[in-house]
């Protein structure tokens, strides 16, 4: 029975299950208790599905929303991101992230005036880019609030995936490390309201081969509490960046 299996799977055509099928596989998986992040097998990866990544754990931080972001692992790194405040706006790193290069990175030989100079650069953009929640309520209620709320989204988007690739091109890459930022939404349903929670995080891939797996997931995810689980949706995300973003990815 296992040489059948084997023949079977080293021949040219390869019999994919449905996309029903694997995420049930990433979920057994998971309840087996295998490590985060969990994938599909790597000829579902190339042949159907991209970005690669379908489930990712929620077994981190929770920094105040009501779900958690991925913990991190001798492989990755994860640093959470702020988002905005009710009245003002809220700085998106924290102290310890912006002064200190953390301990994984800084024995990868980045040192600390370097790490220092590039989360700087991302903070200026998080912090000119974005606007508080109160300031967004005023917006959307204004007449032109929703073309101005598109135009700086889409702004902070490109800045972000400018960075990004700065960032990676010349100090991470170099190094056999990578940098992906993600955002996670929570629905959060009651008799009386509905209200929609955000979650971002930075992920850094501290090795080659955590790297080339990074690069291929997926940016945007929805949370499934009952399953502490991130789930990316590849076509749903990619219908949103190509009609509402006017084309532009969606990456924070």
């Amino acid at each position: 029975m296992t040489e059948s299996v084997s023949q079977s799977a080293s021949q040219a055509q390869v019999e994919l299950p449905s996309y029903s099928d694997a995420v049930s596989n990433v979920e057994t998986a998971l309840s087996a208790g295998d490590g985060p992040p969990l994938r599909p097998p790597p000829e579902y990866q190339k042949k159907e599905y991209k970005p690669a990544n379908l489930v990712i754990r929620a077994d981190g931080s929770s920094l105040g929303t009501r779900f958690p972001r991925p913990a991190s692992t001798d492989s990755r790194l994860i640093l959470d991101v702020y988002g905005s405040s009710d009245f003002g706006k809220r700085q998106a790193l924290s102290d310890i992230v912006l002064e200190h290069v953390p301990v994984p990175i800084e024995r990868r030989r980045v040192d600390a005036e370097t790490w220092k100079r590039w989360m700087r650069k991302f903070e200026d953009i998080m912090e000119s880019e974005s606007f508080s929640i109160f300031t967004g309520f005023v917006v959307f209620a204004s007449v032109v609030g929703i073309p101005y709320w598109l135009q700086k989204h889409i702004r902070l988007q490109k800045a972000v995936a400018k960075f990004q690739d700065d960032f990676n091109n010349e100090v991470l890459q170099p190094k056999g490390m990578y940098f992906k930022t993600a955002t996670s939404t929570f629905t959060y349903r009651t008799d009386y309201r509905t209200t929609n929670y955000h979650a971002t995080w930075i992920t850094i891939a501290l090795n080659a081969a955590e790297a080339e797996l990074l690069m291929a997931e997926d940016t945007r995810y929805k949370y499934d509490e009952a399953k502490r689980m991130h789930y990316s949706e590849p076509k749903w995300n990619h219908f949103i960046d190509s009609t509402i973003c006017c084309g532009v990815k969606r990456v924070i």
